[in-house]
């Protein structure tokens, strides 16, 4: 009796569980490969936030501008832009925390040619950007956030100051601004803008 060709029952189901294993293989070496990008991507987003929040303040804080902040919300006019960089008009922007969402959001709105910046206009200005008026831009610079709280230092003669969550009205001399994170995976983070490094 002569064998008939191809393949018996059990080489093909060798053949199959080979192939599901190789299979099953891949697909695990896929999901962390793109789980490990994910990651990356996200810490380089934070990097890339967290450099242009530097920037930002940092410039606000060489000005002698208005500046309305609180625990919770830090609002200046600077030229540096999150839309048009230092090369467009300037803006006001605010950040601020919001709870419910558990994230730190940024809006910014154009400031007309001719803005003179005075107390009114400043608060105008400001209830526009809160309100949404005007051509703004916003944005969620950090988001999974279980607490949040914005806090400064004042220029003193003497060594530097404590820091300190509210300001008084007017608004003195800052050394610093600190921004103090809680994300909701129990990590903590903090980020230091000071008046005398260059960002």
């Amino acid at each position: 009796m002569r064998r008939q060709s191809g393949f018996t029952l059990l080489e093909l189901l060798i053949s199959v569980t080979i192939a599901s294993g190789i299979i099953v293989l891949l697909t695990l070496v896929m999901r962390t490969a793109l789980h490990s990008i994910a990651g990356a991507e996200g810490d380089v987003d934070s990097w890339q936030a967290q450099q242009f929040v530097r920037k930002q303040v940092a410039a606000r804080l060489s000005a002698d501008a208005f500046l309305l902040a609180d625990s919770t919300e830090l609002a200046f006019v600077t030229s540096l832009s999150a839309r048009f960089g230092d090369i467009g008009p300037r803006v006001m922007v605010l950040y601020q925390y919001d709870r419910t969402e558990q994230a730190l959001s940024y809006r910014e709105i154009t400031l007309p040619p001719a803005w003179e910046e005075t107390d009114v206009t400043f608060r105008e200005y400001l209830s526009r950007l809160k309100a949404g008026q005007g051509e703004g831009w916003q944005d969620k610079i950090l988001t999974d956030l279980s607490e949040f709280q914005f806090s400064y230092q004042i220029a003193s003669e003497g060594p530097r100051g404590l820091w300190e969550t509210g300001l008084p009205v007017p608004v003195p001399d800052i050394e610093g601004i600190r921004f103090e994170m809680h994300f909701s995976n129990e990590q903590a983070a903090e980020w230091i803008v000071d008046s005398q490094v260059s960002y």
